[in-house]
């Protein structure tokens, strides 16, 4: 089978690449990469926000039948549009990688694990990047004409990835450095706030498991982890792989939401089931958060990715 990763060239296309290499043949559409490539891969180094006419009537990728496209570039509503005027008519199944943090929290319980029908929040509720992820899965909502499956991740860890889960220190690339340097740790109510993770790898096998299978489509799913863990536990976790003392400062929600840090939406329980997924496929994720963080701080390399940019885009999030 023919396969096309759409962000093909980051962290999480990478890991899918190899997973899928030796059963397909994989085309990575994206920018250059971090990574060395995986072989066997047919990459395009192309970004479709600046493809002009010219350069589209000679993209073979655009004149190809697909098993697949997986999307992890869907950050507004013209690139779910444009790519899916691009490949959805040239696909058996897109599945698009949108985010947990589409739900709507202001009525959850501290210590609720949200569900796939946990309804979205609205438009203007939690600011622009999600906003666009929510325009995403409303528009692929009203398709009827290909064959999508949405898959809502949070917190995503692989090789390359900045650490940190929760405000002052979320994707935080100086985490480390001060961890070593013994300097205290600002954390949102102490740290205390329920979160969870998924591993890339993991993404990439409940994706290979996925494609092409018809109980997927029009649907959609969370992808995290079923555990989870206060925050502060995660901290704790980097700070003992790197065997130095963890020492944490607090400071409240409101404040978070004030200063202007942004990640204002990690603020909030982070608990979900994603039983509905696990069930489908028959696995659930294997890598657990000690793995993860040993191997990210092993590897030494960070980077600093767009969604890492995207998700404190304004508006900023409402208080609430």
């Amino acid at each position: 089978m023919k396969v096309l990763i759409i962000g093909g060239s980051g962290i999480n296309g990478h890991y899918l690449a190899q997973r899928l290499v030796s059963v397909a043949d994989v085309y990575a559409l994206g920018k250059d990469a971090p990574f060395q490539r995986v072989a066997g891969v047919e990459y395009i180094n192309q970004d479709l926000n600046y493809i002009s006419s010219s350069e589209s009537e000679a993209l073979d990728i655009l004149n190809t039948e697909f098993e697949c496209v997986i999307d992890l570039c869907q950050y507004d509503v013209h690139d779910a549009k444009r790519n899916h005027d691009l490949f959805g008519s040239r696909c058996h199944h897109y599945i698009v990688v949108s985010t947990t943090l589409v739900y709507d929290r202001r009525n959850l319980q501290e210590q609720q694990r949200i569900s796939e029908t946990t309804p979205k929040a609205a438009l203007g509720q939690f600011g622009g990047y999600v906003d666009g992820k929510i325009r995403v899965e409303n528009f692929w909502e009203q398709i009827r004409d290909t064959n999508w499956t949405i898959l809502r991740p949070y917190h995503i860890l692989g090789k390359g990835s900045l650490l940190g889960c929760l405000p002052l220190h979320n994707r935080d690339h100086t985490l480390i450095q001060n961890l070593q340097n013994h300097q205290p740790l600002t954390l949102c109510e102490h740290g205390q706030i329920q979160s969870t993770f998924i591993h890339s790898k993991d993404i990439a096998e409940a994706i290979f498991r996925l494609i092409g299978e018809p109980k997927s489509f029009m649907q959609k799913f969370n992808l995290t982890h079923n555990s989870s863990y206060p925050a502060v536990e995660y901290y704790e976790c980097i700070a003992d792989i790197l065997n130095v003392p963890l020492h944490i400062k607090n400071m409240s929600r409101k404040v978070v939401w004030e200063s202007g840090y942004g990640w204002e939406m990690t603020t909030f329980n982070h608990q979900y089931n994603s039983d509905k997924l696990y069930g489908l496929i028959g696995i659930a994720p294997q890598y657990h958060l000690e793995k993860s963080l040993a191997e990210i701080i092993q590897f030494k390399h960070f980077f600093e990715t767009d969604v890492h940019n995207k998700m404190n885009l304004l508006p900023q999030p409402e208080w609430c």
